[in-house]
């Protein structure tokens, strides 16, 4: 990702790991500064978080997944911390979905680089899981606005 890609990993980077959900809620809560109620809403529906130059992941979710997906878990995030390097540590400006999109193509990218799948395939499997995850609209349009905020 660093020399490939050129994406600018800091020299220093803090993993912090923790066994349960409820840890890595608490983690979020004590080291990222996060409040309460979103610290358990993200430790209820994901697997790692990025801040600048430094990383949380939950060991309880992770061990669940295929290999593959760990690796696409971790470039995923690691895109997100070389974003904070681009935007000076700052949450910077960008829509969400440009950001998600981008740490997404990273990952399906590392996964081929390093044999684990194609491009292709894990692109499929990423516009499958999102068509899947949206609540159905009963027919209004996609509120864009809403979708390019960190909740949308």
């Amino acid at each position: 990702m660093a020399t490939e890609l050129d994406l600018p990993l800091p020299a220093e980077l803090t993993v912090y790991v923790y066994p349960t959900r409820k840890g890595y809620a608490q983690g979020l809560m004590d080291v990222g500064g996060i409040a309460a109620g979103r610290a358990a809403e993200l430790a209820e529906h994901s697997v790692g978080v990025s801040q600048p130059r430094r990383l949380f992941l939950s060991d309880e979710v992770l061990r669940e997944l295929p290999w593959s997906t760990r690796l696409s878990v971790l470039a995923h995030e690691l895109t997100h911390v070389a974003q904070y390097e681009l935007s000076g540590g700052r949450r910077g400006e960008s829509e969400q979905w440009l950001r998600e999109g981008m740490a997404d193509w990273v990952a399906c990218w590392t996964l081929e680089r390093l044999g684990e799948g194609t491009f292709g395939r894990e692109r499929w499997q990423a516009v499958r899981a999102v068509a899947h995850g949206f609540p159905a609209a009963d027919g209004a349009p996609l509120d864009l606005v809403q979708l390019g905020r960190p909740r949308g």
